[in-house]
Parts: C-alpha cells; structure tokens; sequence
C-alpha cells in the first residue's frame, strides 16, 4: 500500500472545491519523494549479464546492450528479465513510452 492510500484530496480552483477523492494509488504524480522511492523500489533491478546495463534515473529505466556479431541473445533475455521483473513487482511498463535502439 502506498503511503497516500486511504486518504482523500479535493481539487480547488477559484471559488470552486471538487468533491472529495479517495486515493487507492501510491504517490501522485510530481510528488517530490517519487524519485527517492522508486530508486528505493528498483535497487534490485541489475542486469543479468555483464554485457548489458540497466541505468535507472527518477522515474525512468534504461536497459543498453552490447550486440556483437549479430547476436542480440543476451540482450533479448535482459529485456524478457526486466518485463518478468516488472512483473513479479507489480510495476507496468508504459509501452507508449517504451521505445527501442539498435545503433
């Protein structure tokens, strides 16, 4: 559970208050701990072989692999262990973001 489950928020604009919300989400978006705790959630997210690497910054996951001689194997099965990781941490990957590559 996130810390902000449970609570409730309105929204006020001018004269005018929402009416009142309950959160079932974590943190909301901009919040200034979201870097913090998902650098806390991801710390055990590595790579599995040595020649890829995982770089992590705020809210975002980069995984860069080294293709030699055409064989894209190793780097295949770090992306197949990240999506399994994801999955296993109840995190969803935005695939409108998600973009691939090959330089």
């Amino acid at each position: 559970y996130g810390f902000l489950s449970g609570c409730s928020q309105r929204v006020r604009v001018g004269n005018h208050t929402s009416s009142s919300l309950i959160l079932n989400t974590d943190t909301p978006q901009g919040c200034v701990l979201n870097p913090l705790l998902y650098t806390l959630y991801v710390h055990d997210c590595i790579p599995a072989h040595t020649s890829n690497t995982i770089t992590k910054f705020a809210d975002d996951t980069t995984v860069v692999g080294l293709i030699s001689r055409g064989d894209e194997s190793a780097y295949r099965d770090e992306v197949d262990r990240l999506l399994s990781w994801c999955g296993d941490n109840n995190l969803v990957l935005n695939t409108n973001k998600t973009k691939e590559l090959i330089v």
